[in-house]
């Protein structure tokens, strides 16, 4: 199953170039994969980029061929140095100089050794290394062990309550996102919304528990507004709540965000910023911005959901106590 990585490492590498318009020589796939002249010059010739419309198509005329284990035997000596590849190439998309020498370095390793070595060497790294090395970085142990598919990235599924606070406290926090799913909170179309937590330049996780933000929710889900309330008061008391960024995603993002097929450093790259939906949400008290305001910047549903909280004074009371002190 391992060549099942190296062919989607592989294919992503092609599909880039391709995608982009970039005639592919040996030059540029040399260039874009460390791989030799000659190997590259090989696997182009293998290529048909006139019957490629989708990654897929080029999965399978690579599939047709031995390159890939000509390039496993030829690389990769051990699984940890194919993996380490196919992570790099997915920080890639957002920090294109991302290499391993750039790695090691955000890393604080006094060599870039620390990691080639396993290109070179067939001994795979302890489970501690790893383990280490996945927690810096934000990528799931068990993948880095053992896995075969591509959710690789580490997410976590805590509840808008005390197991939440707590992953907070005992984190040094950069950056909270309130990623909404939705563009437009209108009358009649509740939006979700997930929270990526950005620890530093290199790690972001993200919190696959979705919140309900929207006027036509059950009881479920209005106990879940009014946790999400809570929450914000409580990160406003312990001053988190100028590290809070509100934005818009669509459905392919939300839906790769969540199952960790797609780094959270995509979340820095968004431009649907959402303003301070976060912050003026939490103010239900003040009189600025306006209601009229809060309809024009962020929707009808948007003051439904404020209502929600105005009128479930009693278990806001409760929540506040079991996590407002916390």
């Amino acid at each position: 199953m391992i060549n099942e990585i190296l062919l989607s490492l592989f294919a992503d590498f092609l599909y880039d170039l391709i995608k982009k318009g970039v005639k592919l020589t040996a030059d540029e796939l040399s260039q874009r994969t460390g791989y030799s002249y000659n190997d590259c010059q090989n696997i182009v010739s293998l290529i048909n980029p006139n019957g490629i419309n989708n990654k897929n198509d080029l999965q399978k005329q690579l599939d047709g061929t031995n390159i890939i284990n000509e390039i496993k035997n030829n690389y990769y000596k051990t699984n940890f140095s194919l993996r380490l590849d196919y992570i790099i190439n997915k920080i890639k998309d957002y920090v294109p100089n991302a290499n391993i020498e750039w790695l090691c370095n955000k890393l604080g390793y006094s060599s870039s050794n620390e990691l080639l070595k396993y290109y070179k060497v067939s001994e795979e790294p302890t489970f501690k290394f790893i383990d280490d090395f996945a927690n810096r970085i934000g990528i799931k142990k068990d993948w880095l062990k053992f896995g075969e598919d591509d959710e690789i990235f580490e997410t976590i599924h805590l509840h808008v309550d005390r197991e939440l606070l707590d992953y907070i406290k005992s984190n040094k926090i950069d950056t909270i996102y309130f990623a909404f799913y939705k563009n437009s909170l209108s009358k009649y179309d509740n939006s979700e919304l997930i929270i990526v937590f950005k620890l530093n330049e290199l790690k972001y996780v993200v919190n696959s528990y979705y919140i309900p933000f929207g006027a036509y929710v059950g009881g479920g889900g209005t106990n879940t507004i009014c946790e999400f309330y809570v929450f914000l008061l409580w990160l406003k008391k312990n001053e988190y709540i100028d590290k809070c960024q509100s934005v818009s995603i669509t459905e392919e993002m939300h839906n790769e965000l969540v199952s960790g097929r797609k780094y959270g450093k995509a979340i820095d790259n968004v431009n649907n910023s959402m303003g301070e939906l976060v912050s003026d949400f939490a103010n239900t008290r003040y009189s600025y911005p306006t209601a009229e305001q809060k309809l024009n910047f962020y929707g009808q549903a948007f003051l439904e959901c404020q209502e929600i909280i105005k009128n479930n004074k009693p278990l806001i009371e409760k929540k506040k106590e079991y996590m407002l002190d916390y």
